[in-house]
């Protein structure tokens, strides 16, 4: 089946005619000065305003329990393991945007206790193309979830006694994040390029399967670190055995040293776990799914290549047969009782810990309890209405903000009106034990015209879609402006203040004429498509704006007007359709992480005589 994706105007951006005819509205920059907001919780201290350790959420296409392809939540993924030498076990988690939290454990050997998060400086869930291709296809959706909703484990690959982060992704592949630190004190760097971190699982290059959960675990005894996967749809549906061929240089895994470990049987989103559930000193295979179906494959002690663990079991949590949702799932002692407890990653965004209260021959859970923290910052986020706002999460930029603020939420602010304005910033790391070092990742693709989709019609697009080839550190504003006619003159004025910053501004405006109707096209397979019959253009024009510590008030006065004549008066067009208008302001700010900030008020745009 051929896809062909394309974008449509966002929900706000204002068309102005209708059969041909222009109505009149009154120029306005909606919420121009953040009266009207949403809020959200502030996350990057890896707590929830509930208390509870929480990461972003996120939906992928993928396949559902009813065997359809949908947009589906997905879990965090979660990984146990002390990473600071102090003997108790940590967690480590992976959101489906792609952050890597660490939750070092401040209890005791048989009480953990968790607080806050620290965030690893690594983000390597930006997609990559291609030399040659073209920049729209970096926001081809395919491309942008291909390394993102991380799957992880920990595990010593590097040799050095120190756990490196395995991580699979959406898309297939399977990487390895290196710790280059020291015993007490893990350090992660951020990879030159994709390439370089992969591990090799197939000797063609082909990617077999999708959303891979990787558990490492020597199966076959013999000194050597093999991989366990989860499948996530498309494919089998199955857990796979990558057997380490033990090669000089690392893993370089092929279609020779893999083989199915434990069918699916329908099951989709598939996690890996091994932990030895009946106490014969076997590993079984523990394996978590998309509805929260969590069961066992217990190990006979006679598998070999090409006959799979056929003893399946679902296993009970507080007397439920499933925990209700899309999960991820690691094993390991928590509370030193020498019993494997389960922790869940959870589609909420959560942790859960479902302890064992049987025996090492009869394994008993309860139901998983969601771990408490301590929510540092004890605020949410106010998101201001109308607006889009990229504060840089699918590109790295770590611990930055965008947030409507008020004199009380903040006294450096002193909004003009006295009442909100719109903050850009970073939150300070709360790091402790893992450096905090600023990424650097530039773009993978030229810079997209901003503003308008020029490749599929010159539609308004939203801040995270302008935003996505652009540099860590970037934010990105984007609103709608209601009312704007060709050739009429407005001055477009805002209020600013803030340091360490650079910054600009684009307004524009496009105008599309349908001069046929659309038609839909169809094709081999099953494939279809929108044939549309338009004419447009665009007008773009910009400035910059570096104010300072003072509100200072930034004008640009502009009058719009297109190449196309035909398109400046509808009552000059001859074509079948009406003439559409639209126009939008984007903004875009490059600060100095943790230092820079910027605040944003009183957006006008006011016609002049």
């Amino acid at each position: 089946m051929t896809l062909r994706h394309c974008f449509l105007p966002t929900a706000s951006a204002i068309f102005l005619a209708v059969a041909g005819v222009v109505h009149a509205q009154t120029p306005s920059v909606p919420n121009g000065n953040f009266q009207n907001t949403v809020s959200a919780d502030d996350l990057w201290d890896g707590v929830d305003g509930d208390g509870y350790l929480c990461g972003r959420v996120r939906t992928v296409t993928a396949l559902n329990e009813r065997d359809s392809v949908a947009e589906v939540a997905q879990p965090v993924s979660v990984a146990v393991g002390d990473l600071n030498g102090d003997g108790l076990p940590d967690l480590v988690m992976a959101d489906p945007r792609g952050y890597y939290t660490v939750y070092f454990n401040s209890g005791t050997k048989t009480e953990p206790k968790f607080t806050h998060g620290e965030i690893i400086p690594v983000y390597v869930s930006r997609p990559q193309l291609p030399p040659g291709a073209s920049p729209w296809e970096y926001l081809n959706p395919a491309v942008e979830m291909r390394p993102a909703a991380p799957r992880i484990d920990l595990y010593p690959l590097s040799g050095r006694g120190l756990l490196d982060i395995v991580v699979g992704t959406y898309g297939g592949d399977l990487m390895v994040i290196k710790n280059v630190g020291g015993a007490k004190a893990p350090v992660f760097r951020q990879p030159a390029n994709l390439q370089s971190i992969l591990l090799q699982t197939s000797a063609k290059g082909l990617r077999w399967a999708n959303l891979l959960a990787p558990t490492v675990y020597d199966w076959n005894k013999d000194n050597q670190p093999d991989i366990l996967v989860g499948d996530g749809s498309y494919s089998a549906n199955s857990i796979f055995l990558l057997l380490n061929p033990g090669v000089s240089g690392g893993f370089r895994f092929n279609e020779d040293t893999r083989s199915y470990l434990v069918y699916g049987n329908g099951r989709n989103q598939l996690c890996p776990t091994v932990a030895d559930y009946n106490g014969d000193g076997l590993p079984d295979v523990i394996v978590a799914d998309g509805t929260g179906k969590v069961t066992v494959n217990l190990n006979d002690g006679k598998w070999k290549p090409g006959h799979p663990l056929e003893n399946s079991s679902v296993i009970s949590f507080g007397g439920s047969d499933s925990l209700h949702g899309n999960v991820t799932v690691k094993a390991a002692d928590m509370n030193g009782d020498g019993l494997f407890d389960l922790v869940f990653g959870k589609a909420n965004g959560r942790i859960a810990i479902a302890y064992n209260k049987g025996t090492k021959e009869q394994p008993q859970f309860g139901a998983p309890e969601e771990v408490k923290g301590e929510d540092v910052w004890k605020r949410t986020l106010k998101i201001p209405n109308a607006w889009s706002i990229d504060s840089g999460l699918g590109k790295g930029n770590i611990y930055g903000v965008a947030s409507v603020v008020s004199p009380t939420d903040d006294p450096n602010a002193q909004p003009p009106d006295g009442k909100n304005c719109l903050k850009l910033y970073y939150d300070q790391p709360l790091n402790k034990v893992i450096p905090m070092v600023p990424l650097r990742i530039q773009p993978e693709s030229p810079n997209i015209d901003p503003v308008f989709d020029r490749v599929h019609g010159n539609y308004a697009v939203g801040a995270v879609v302008i935003g996505a080839t652009t540099a860590v550190g970037s934010y990105t504003c984007q609103v709608p402006l209601a009312g704007v006619v060709p050739d009429q003159p407005y001055e477009l004025s805002f209020k600013a203040k803030g340091a360490n910053f650079n910054a600009s501004y684009v307004i524009g405006a496009a105008a599309i004429a349908e001069v046929a109707p659309s038609k839909i096209m169809r094709g081999e397979r099953g494939s279809a498509w929108v044939q549309s019959n338009n004419i447009s253009d665009m007008d773009l024009q910009s400035g910059n704006f570096n104010p300072g510590t003072n509100w200072t008030t930034v004008t640009k006065s502009v009058t719009f007007h297109f190449k196309r004549q035909e398109l400046n008066d509808p009552k000059k067009w001859k074509g079948s359709g009406a003439i559409r208008y639209t126009a939008s302001l984007v903004l875009k700010v490059d600060m100095n992480p943790f230092s820079g900030v910027c605040y944003l008020d009183d957006f006008e745009l006011v016609p002049k005589k």
